[in-house]
């Protein structure tokens, strides 16, 4: 409806000259407020819309200017529900027990491995398959004794023999030693003091080249003597000597060289040790003896 004031107010205004007039109709309901739509529960101080009864296009509505922050369920803070999953493992007494035994078992297989790896370094097979066992020899288990023969007993001759070889017969003697006067003496297949195999490291003069004696002593009787020149061996230095005893054939290696290779089939068994006489005498520093088990005679 148009307001009859406002008509007669425009009816009676004076219109410029040349300018033609512009009606714009206003009503009362045309300045009304329009009517809001019926709206479910509203969000105050930002708590949820009812979702069932009014349709919203927004999540969520927050006072203007705030940032958008998750809402936590009631109860619940908001660090704790973005805070990241914790996954640290939860030992309890049980687990470390089972631990426990694990690394034991660990700590016993590797000293069963060093234990074994030791004992397959000291026994081996012989070429031809017999197995062989290594022993050093210490301080105990030796015996010495002054020979009975003639010529021996004369020159003071004195042998320190290593009991536990008495009854062997095929074995690898190794030794290294020091001449301190004159020789460095050891003997082998030694079953007494009348019967017994002899070598000796000779040097000419102190620190001069070294001569290999080697001879055997049968009921009491001395063999003549075998004499080998080594120029290539000083007696200045520590002297490294091995002796195969090998049923009737030996072999002797001074500075892991081969120098003397016979047979002789008198003496079948006897031990290993250590020779000196009155004006000679040698210094062992260390000894090991390799034996065939199928070798020693009882």
């Amino acid at each position: 409806m148009t307001d009859s004031a406002i008509q007669t107010v425009q009816d009676e205004s004076e219109t410029p000259s040349g300018a033609v007039p512009f009606h714009f109709a206003v009503t009362w309901r045309s300045l009304a407020q329009l009517e809001e739509p019926e709206a479910g529960p509203a969000l105050i101080a930002g708590t949820a819309l009812d979702l069932e009864t009014q349709a919203n296009p927004f999540d969520t509505i927050r006072p203007f200017g705030k940032p958008r922050d998750t809402i936590a369920p009631p109860g619940v803070e908001s660090a704790a529900l973005l805070s990241a999953p914790n996954f640290a493992p939860v030992l309890d007494r049980t687990s470390l027990r089972k631990w426990a035994v694990l690394v034991g078992l660990a700590l016993l297989l590797v000293t069963i491995a060093l234990v074994a790896t030791r004992w397959i370094g000291k026994a081996s097979s012989s070429p031809d398959g017999v197995p062989v066992q290594t022993m050093e020899m210490g301080e105990v288990g030796w015996n010495s004794e002054w020979v009975t023969d003639r010529v021996g007993s004369a020159l003071g001759r004195q042998i320190s023999l290593y009991r536990p070889s008495a009854l062997m017969s095929d074995y690898h003697l190794k030794f290294t030693g020091r001449i301190e006067r004159k020789s460095l003496n050891w003997v082998f297949r030694a079953a007494d003091s009348r019967n017994y195999q002899v070598g000796k490291l000779q040097a000419s003069r102190p620190g001069g080249p070294l001569t290999l004696i080697r001879f055997a002593v049968v009921r009491g009787v001395e063999d003549p003597h075998v004499q080998i020149k080594l120029p290539f061996v000083s007696a200045s230095g520590p002297l490294k000597v091995k002796l195969d005893a090998i049923r009737s054939r030996f072999t002797i290696y001074v500075q892991d060289k081969v120098v003397e290779d016979w047979q002789d089939d008198r003496l079948k068994t006897g031990g290993v040790g250590f020779l000196n006489e009155r004006e000679e005498q040698g210094q062992v520093e260390s000894v090991e003896i390799s034996f065939q088990k199928a070798g020693v005679r009882q």
